[in-house]
């Protein structure tokens, strides 16, 4: 610990964790919860999630109430190990047990949400309070959703608004961008554009890529603040960088576009096939179509069309029914004329009419 922390001897981790290694290897589990740590940020040795994991179950199968509660979060998350709900939830519980305070936060988001248990808003809402009274955030944020969204309790904007506060004074972004939800529309605080916009600011600095997106859509169309494209695509950037595909997919649109910040079809090719994978359908076409601008394979091009076309992007629909015409297929043809006419392409319908003539 003294390596650790640099306290009476130089800071040095790699001795730390040896010397955590032996420790947790001759049966200290609070060792093994350190160990499991610096794998988890990656110092002083490469970072390994499945490692870290590992080792919180050894400090956690020890009594470490620490290892308990962060194993919880990597089960829930599924970051070194099979997610599961169920078990992240025990985890919680046992780590909260043993007096882990934002074990116990976890626990009542998983009591609130029925995530892996039962759903048992009452307890949550208790737990939260209790968390929230203790210092925690996290806990704060938990119970300014129930009070706004009147859950267990009454509904209470006014209230949800000072909860918010103190989440993000305590350095919890979703409460920072959760409350400039709340004073952009005037919900039980006042309503205020610039303490919104900082707001945001705020939530994306302390992890919230919302808080990046919305300030980026801000810049981007030059609403409340002075129109900066470039401080737009660096905040996508960052949200996407987060794990924001909404980020990834709006910072696809500007690279593709070259607004201001260069024209990069390469890098937009691979945020679209990020974002087409995790869903958006809309960006499933635009990737087929730069696809077929760079000449790619008719087949892979048709993949992501079709996939674009089931999520009810017509354009799709109308480039994969003009594949199967081509194809000399009409009946596959008309169908997907017939989808894309359904979903409102005109050109689709208009096809379709001189088809049947």
């Amino acid at each position: 610990m003294m390596y650790e922390v640099g306290e009476e001897l130089d800071r040095h981790l790699g001795r730390a964790a040896e010397l955590h290694g032996q420790a947790c290897e001759g049966g200290v589990p609070a060792s093994c919860g350190h160990l499991a740590a610096m794998y988890a940020d990656g110092a002083p040795m490469a970072k390994d999630e499945v490692q870290a994991a590992a080792y919180y179950e050894k400090g956690c199968a020890g009594g470490d109430g620490l290892s308990c509660g962060r194993l919880a979060l990597m089960v829930r998350d599924g970051r070194g190990v099979k997610a599961d709900p169920a078990r992240a939830a025990t985890l919680a519980r046992q780590a909260c047990d043993a007096g882990h305070q934002p074990a116990c936060t976890a626990l009542a988001f998983a009591m609130r949400d029925g995530a892996g248990l039962g759903r048992d808003p009452k307890t949550a809402l208790a737990l939260f309070t209790k968390a929230c009274d203790s210092g925690d955030g996290r806990g704060c944020l938990g119970q300014a959703q129930m009070s706004r969204d009147g859950v267990a309790t009454a509904a209470n904007p006014a209230k949800a608004g000072e909860l918010l506060e103190l989440a993000c004074n305590r350095e919890v972004g979703e409460g920072c961008y959760e409350l400039a939800v709340l004073v952009a529309r005037g919900q039980g605080v006042p309503q205020d554009a610039a303490r919104a916009t900082s707001l945001l600011r705020d939530g994306c600095t302390k992890g919230d890529p919302r808080g990046c997106v919305q300030l980026g859509t801000l810049f981007q169309t030059g609403r409340v603040v002075v129109k900066e494209l470039n401080r737009a695509a660096s905040l996508y950037r960052e949200a996407c960088g987060k794990g924001s595909i909404e980020g990834c997919s709006k910072l696809a649109g500007m690279v593709e576009s070259g607004d201001v910040i260069g024209r990069d079809i390469p890098e937009a090719m691979k945020l679209y096939e990020r974002t087409c994978q995790a869903g958006v359908a809309a960006d499933c076409h635009n990737l087929a179509l730069l696809m077929k601008k760079e000449r790619r394979d008719a087949r892979e091009v048709l993949e992501f069309d079709n996939k674009a076309c089931t999520g009810g992007v017509a354009p799709a629909c109308f480039s994969v029914a003009q594949a199967w015409e081509a194809a000399r297929d009409p009946l596959k043809a008309k169908s997907f004329y017939q989808k894309s006419c359904t979903a409102g392409h005109p050109p689709a319908c208009a096809k379709l009419r001189k088809m049947e003539q």
